[in-house]
This record gives structure tokens, sequence and C-alpha cells, in this order.
């Protein structure tokens, strides 16, 4: 799998065709040693992370921990990360029957709870849990944050920009811990595809999403391998989740655009 992944790189490279990578950790509320042996890693990378922080699970220690590295920046991760969804609904903190003004109430004070904490590390982005947010609920938050970061493609409907991951590490819906290197790799193949079949577009943003409890040793030989691609193909990058806006806003970089959020 590891060499097909090479190829797809040498020959978007001959098309003079970029790919930009970045890193987002879910699920960040107490300061665990699985939390710190993820941090340690980035640090020991040189390479930043998008930290999605539960409002309600932060203490000093966490905040102290995160204001005090500067490869950390931080996303607001709903607000207290519980399941509030009816048996006929997807997993979600924010379904549609919790459609009402003191869910938005809510989300605001979970806002001005990283506000305060975080300050500039805050990258006004709001990160549902369970990558699950009802459609009328964002529609209520619209002009609360700059961007939003859930699952699969990027993309501006109307106001909203949607700067989501497209290859998450865990396999939720078979064994719910890391799923392995093909599992990983068949993802990565699968958004290179995209880009090389445009004509439109020179360029991919593709967020890689993290859950710092799920990961073990061969998750992180893994990262190894992914981050080391930048080694050897120059047209392929790993940015920091500050370069992620500007970026996405790019009419050069593959991004879905519609008028309306259905």
């Amino acid at each position: 799998m590891k060499h097909l992944i090479s190829e797809f790189l040498e020959r978007l490279c001959l098309k003079n065709k970029n790919v930009y990578l970045w890193f987002r950790d879910d699920d960040v509320g107490r300061n665990t040693l699985k939390l710190k042996k993820m941090i340690q890693y980035f640090d020991c990378k040189d390479k930043s992370i998008l930290l999605a922080v539960i409002p309600t699970l932060i203490d000093e220690e966490i905040t102290s921990l995160i204001n005090n590295n500067d490869r950390l920046m931080v996303g607001q991760h709903g607000f207290s990360h519980i399941n509030y969804a009816l048996d006929n609904e997807s997993k979600s903190e924010y379904p549609y029957s919790r459609c009402n003004a003191s869910t938005i109430t809510e989300i605001m004070l979970g806002k001005k709870i990283i506000e305060t904490a975080f300050k500039e590390k805050f990258l006004d982005v709001f990160i549902p849990p369970y990558f699950e947010i009802d459609k009328h609920i964002l529609q209520m938050i619209n002009g609360s944050f700059k961007w939003y970061s859930g699952w699969w493609t990027n993309s501006i409907v109307g106001e909203f920009v949607f700067i989501n991951a497209q290859i998450d590490f865990v396999n939720w819906n078979e064994i719910n811990t890391y799923g392995g290197a093909d599992f990983v790799e068949l993802q990565l193949i699968r958004e290179l595809k995209v880009l090389e079949k445009s004509n439109c577009y020179s360029s991919i943003v593709i967020g890689i999403v993290l859950h710092h409890e799920y990961c073990e040793e061969d998750s992180y030989k893994e990262l190894d391998w992914i981050i080391s691609l930048s080694n050897f193909h120059k047209n392929l990058m790993i940015i920091s989740p500050t370069q992620l806006y500007d970026l996405v806003t790019n009419d050069k970089v593959v991004v879905n655009h519609e008028d309306n959020i259905d």
C-alpha cells in the first residue's frame, strides 16, 4: 500500500499538484498519560496539531499544558461531549431534538470557557462531537465561529466554511480502535485520487483525525511514516492548523461549493 501512495505522489508532482496534510486530536479534556504521549510525539516531530477540547472537562493542569506549548492550537469540541440523540437519531451532542435556544446558550458558554482559557490559541473553530450537528442548530450559530471542522469533504456552504478531517485512525464501524496501516492508507489513497482526477484544482488539504486514547504503538509507527513522506515528496507538505483557513478559501484547493445547508 505504501508504494502505491508514493507512486500517486510522484504522478501528482509531475502535474504540479500539491498535497497539504494537517492533524487534529479529538476528545481532549483531562491531562491523561495518553494525551501527554501524543503531545510529546508532536513535540519531537516539531509539528503542530489542533486539539478538539471539551469545555466542561478542562482544568488548570490541561490549560497550562496547552498554553505553554507553541505547537498546540485549540478548537471547541461541543460542550460536555454527551450523546443526547434519541433512538431514531444519529449519535450526537447536537441532534435535531435539541434544536432550541438553551442549546445555543450552551454552545456559546462553551466558547466563552475556551476563549478565556486559551485566548489566541483558540482558532475560533467549532468541532462537533461524534462528527454530527443538526443543520438547524448549525444555522442558529451562524456567524458565531470563523469555521467548522467535522468529517468528510472540505466545503464552503454559503457563509459556512467546513475544514474537515478525511482520514481517521480509528475504525469506529468494526473494532472501535486503531484500524491498522491498510485502513489508514486506503483513506489517503481515496483522497489522492480526488486530486489526481481533478481538472480544476492544483492542491488538496487533507485532515487526519486522531483520538489519543485509542493510539497504540502501531498508530505512532504509521504517523512516523506519514510524516516522513514530506521528506521524500516535495509536493506533500505538513501544515499548521493556523494555515488552514487561508488555504481552504483559496480557489485552487479542492473544495465543494454549495449555496445552502440542506
